[in-house]
């Protein structure tokens, strides 16, 4: 090897030395996939309103090596009878900080949102609270409150309104038989499945939990239909009528213990 070529090879090793870290940090960061990890809370709420079946969890998230950007929520509740349920989020309490008032116990700052989208940073440690709802009963609902609401209107536009007989019309009786045909807890052991869609392709380590109803659990939900001829009723009512004739309505809800299981 003459001179000149052991010049050319020397150059040519110091040229591709250079591009050396920039390709080990390419190929850590093709290799190294972003890492999505949720930890539920103990205990999850469970509910049935006119916003249909709800299950309410508190879940803390984390990332690993970049950040995720998360723009779905769900979980899926199987009973142990097979029936299948799907949830999705829609709300989203976030605790941003923390109220300090001497002499009384420190107060956490929470911040309520839609569930659209939710950025995790790798540094970040999110304490959220996902209100989820049943699919299902969210476009039924809306078909229906579409149409009780529009013939209001036409009826009110004609001076045709009477809130008794708008009562009485199918437009809120088939929307009273809806919502409380939606009332889907039953007693037993129900299994939940969370799936976080995210745009990053990030491994995500998600729980799988279950939690037990009982027979005095599902009375006291069920109790919750006899609320909705109250609900229909509010609704029916004129601004002159809400004063004297608006019945308040108390909601029962459940906190259950979850445990978590193996995949």
């Amino acid at each position: 090897m003459t001179t000149v070529q052991m010049w050319t090879l020397g150059i040519g090793l110091i040229g591709a030395a250079a591009w050396l870290p920039h390709l080990v940090t390419l190929t850590i960061k093709i290799l190294r996939k972003p890492k999505l990890t949720a930890t539920p809370a103990r205990s999850c709420e469970i509910g049935f309103t006119e916003l249909g079946p709800i299950f309410n969890i508190k879940t803390a998230l984390t990332a690993e090596h970049e950040s995720i950007l998360i723009d779905k929520v769900e979980f899926r509740i199987l009973h142990e009878s097979g029936d299948v349920h799907q949830f999705r989020w829609h709300e989203i309490s976030e605790v941003k900080g923390q109220m300090i008032v001497p002499g009384v116990q420190n107060q956490p700052i929470h911040q309520e949102s839609e569930a659209i989208a939710v950025k995790i940073l790798p540094t970040d440690f999110k304490d959220l609270l996902f209100r989820n709802r049943l699919e299902s009963h969210t476009q039924g609902y809306k078909k229906y409150e579409y149409a009780f609401n529009r013939e209001r209107r036409r009826l009110i536009n004609a001076e045709q309104f009477r809130s008794s007989a708008f009562y009485g019309s199918s437009y809120v009786q088939d929307m009273q038989a809806f919502l409380q045909s939606q009332m889907i807890w039953k007693k037993g052991q129900y299994r939940v499945e969370m799936t976080v869609h995210n745009r990053n392709k990030a491994i995500a380590e998600l729980p799988k939990l279950t939690f037990q109803l009982s027979d005095e659990d599902i009375v006291l939900l069920q109790a919750n239909c006899n609320n909705m001829p109250k609900l229909l009723r509010n609704m029916c009512l004129t601004k002159q009528e809400v004063e004297e004739h608006f019945v308040p309505l108390e909601w029962h809800w459940l906190s259950k213990d979850v445990s978590s299981v193996e995949a």
